[in-house]
């Protein structure tokens, strides 16, 4: 008997192995495809601990290689706008008609915020809840970087003003000498070539 428990042991001891080898895995394959996206991935647990936090997130916030998992998200990331963010899509519920994925109870927020630290930024962020009992729910979030794309809106609003200046100005003495000679200055042999010229 005790030699059948001996085996029947060592059979699950074995199986055990290869679950837990198969869930390194997967994580190892989930943590390479959240490290290769260009976006920035957080998520986060009903007690505002960081569950994961992919290479693009921590370049974002100038964290380096420190992982923020199993830290507080305030520890971690030092933004009032993204905490209340974060607070806001807690309590969120889906509407109907909103934009829940379809069959789950989670409204996306989406906002835009301008970070000042480590460097001048504008984020693009997309949050939803994220249950994971039946009383904690969590918030992920996506962060994408729209620094250069507000920049070159700025630089074509400028580019647009400037231009509209530049043709309004010449625009506005033509105009002026086409009114004098309509005005009767077309009659006036001398000047009205001197207008035209």
């Amino acid at each position: 008997e005790i030699g059948a428990l001996g085996r029947a042991l060592n059979v699950m001891t074995a199986r055990l192995r290869e679950k837990i080898g198969d869930l390194q895995q997967e994580q190892a394959k989930a943590t390479a495809i959240l490290d290769g996206m260009v976006e920035g991935v957080i998520a986060v647990d009903g007690h505002e601990t960081v569950l994961l936090m992919n290479e693009r997130a921590r370049a974002i916030f100038g964290l380096g290689q420190a992982r923020g998992e199993g830290k507080p998200f305030l520890e971690v990331i030092r933004n009032a706008d993204l905490h209340e963010l974060f607070r806001e899509c807690r309590t969120a519920r889906a509407e109907p008609g909103g934009d829940a994925p379809p069959g789950g109870d989670a409204q996306v927020i989406r906002r835009e915020l301008r970070l000042t630290h480590p460097g001048e930024r504008v984020l693009q962020i997309n949050a939803v809840p994220l249950r994971l009992g039946p009383d904690e729910v969590g918030v992920v979030m996506v962060l994408h970087d729209v620094t250069a794309l507000r920049r070159l809106e700025l630089v074509r609003t400028e580019f647009v003003a400037n231009v509209s200046h530049e043709l309004r100005t010449p625009l506005t003495a033509i105009q002026g000498y086409l009114e004098t000679l309509l005005g009767g200055a077309l009659e006036e042999r001398e000047h009205a070539r001197r207008f035209l010229e």
